[in-house]
């Protein structure tokens, strides 16, 4: 064990010899971020679960049998995860695992400045921000039997590469961005001698990201101030770890409704992107060089299936997300080819996806799209005119879900189907807004991307753009989609 880990993998909460310390103690106990009492030490179990049970406690279908479709999916990947890890099963509880919960304490600490960009904030703080505390955290990173002088290097390199990349398997998954996103996670100095660090580094940031997932808060206030409360007091005093105190928060984090889980699509998902990744890296035309990853992943992407399914993608997080599930049945690939077909005509349809492939990410898209799916919804049931709620724009109440699941097959194709259409049409809006730039820049594999946040931050515009694409009387998609064009930020990323 590393000199100071044994202090937070038994118990879940950092000790006081823990390197900053003080900004864990603030992320922690966040007075305006209650949740993250109960998320923050939630993924450093979730890691556990996922390396030594295949996720098996974290699959709420399946609640947590033995042999569900998550475990034996992970339990399928796991030998190719050891060898990008370079482990064998045996050293699994005395490296694999402890670089992981190390890096699960670290990976939010970017949110004590703002959740807006918290990785790159995070790693910032760990390489930057306090050198002395920089300094403590290389230095216990040292493992008892280490005879490489730069293995602790080696090991703090990895931990701010997590930390740094830690949400874009999560972002792919959900199709507000493509692995062209990961391009980035490779030095400018990789290549072919690289490429077995680089795949360890990729595998890491991937298991993170699925017990980061699963470890997303779903507690209710009253639960997230009590967790909160409880933490604060045993991080002030670590003789509560074996007070009753303790256990009611244990109990905390291990209730169903705590803790988001995993789904089988969400597993699955995120290891394909994975494999890919790796299947990217190892081709002959890249060979772990930065940029000629970022060009193979940019023309991966504009095949048109890559398209569709990222589509697809978005569609299926926003109904699951909404509690719109009874919607999933409908999705399907022919649909939404159909439907861009028809939209754009077979030569456009191409054009689209060329141009797509370069918008590697929608930051924030997933939220506004979220805000699509029910308006659409709302629009059917005929509750969008009524007063929701603060907060209720992303989400139907208990009713709205009822009146959804009462109706006809017909009625829920015919909602997905329009659903499709806005956010096509959304997407192409925009790309139609910037087509000069993307021409200029498609033969140099550029990534660019949008920055969706405007959308939703002020909500006269948010309930004025939602009515105007989703109402079926008001008749203004044209308005609209020219709002949305210019609220919307375009930017480089290379």
């Amino acid at each position: 064990m590393s000199v100071f880990s044994i202090e937070f993998t038994e118990n879940f909460l950092p000790g006081v010899n823990a390197p900053f310390y003080s900004n864990l103690e603030e992320l922690f106990c966040a007075r305006k971020m209650p949740d993250l009492a109960i998320h923050c030490p939630n993924v450093i179990r979730c890691i556990g679960d996922i390396m030594s049970n295949y996720g098996r406690n974290l699959d709420k279908k399946n609640h947590g049998n033995a042999g569900g479709d998550i475990e034996l999916r992970i339990l399928e990947e796991m030998p190719a995860i050891n060898k990008c890890l370079e482990i064998s099963r045996s050293e699994l509880s005395s490296k694999a695992l402890e670089s992981l919960q190390v890096a699960a304490l670290y990976h939010d600490i970017g949110k004590v400045i703002r959740q807006a960009n918290h990785p790159r904030l995070g790693v910032n703080i760990l390489r930057n921000m306090n050198d002395e505390e920089r300094a403590k955290l290389v230095d216990g990173l040292v493992m008892k039997g280490d005879t490489n002088s730069k293995s602790h290097e080696h090991r703090f390199s990895l931990l701010c590469s997590i930390v740094d990349h830690h949400d874009k398997f999560g972002v792919v998954s959900t199709g507000e961005g493509s692995l062209a996103i990961f391009s980035d996670i490779l030095y400018f100095r990789s290549d072919a001698e690289t490429i077995n660090g680089v795949k360890k580094n990729i595998t890491s940031v991937m298991l993170l990201n699925l017990a980061d997932i699963a470890a997303v808060c779903t507690a209710d206030k009253d639960k997230q101030n009590r967790a909160a409360e409880l933490v604060s007091s045993i991080l002030k005093d670590r003789s509560l770890i074996k007070s009753k105190e303790y256990e009611e928060l244990l109990n905390i984090w291990k209730d169903n409704d705590s803790y988001l889980g995993l789904s089988f699509e969400k597993v699955s998902n995120i290891l394909d992107d994975w494999k890919a990744l790796l299947f990217a890296i190892d081709d002959k035309t890249v060979l772990g060089d930065r940029t000629r990853l970022r060009e193979y992943l940019i023309r991966l992407d504009q095949n048109s299936y890559k398209t569709i399914r990222r589509i697809i993608r978005i569609i299926s997080e926003c109904c699951y997300t909404t509690n719109s599930n009874a919607l999933l049945p409908y999705i399907s690939e022919t649909e939404v080819e159909s439907i861009l077909v028809s939209s754009f005509g077979a030569h456009q349809f191409q054009d689209f996806c060329i141009k797509f492939a370069y918008i590697v990410k929608m930051d924030y898209g997933l939220k506004f799209f979220k805000g699509i799916v029910c308006a659409c919804i709302r629009a059917k049931i005929c509750t969008l005119d009524n007063q929701a709620e603060k907060g209720d724009w992303l989400k139907l109440n208990h009713e709205e879900k009822e009146k959804l699941n009462n109706l006809t097959n017909d009625e829920m194709q015919n909602i997905i189907k329009r659903i499709a259409k806005i956010f096509i049409q959304v997407v192409s809006g925009i790309i139609l807004r910037y087509s000069s730039i993307l021409d200029l820049k498609i033969e140099s594999s550029y990534r660019f991307g949008l920055q969706m946040r405007t959308l939703t931050e002020d909500i006269n515009v948010r309930e004025r753009i939602l009515r105007y694409l989703c109402s079926v009387d008001e008749n203004k998609d044209h308005v609209a989609l020219t709002w949305i064009a210019d609220e919307v930020t375009f930017w480089s990323m290379d």
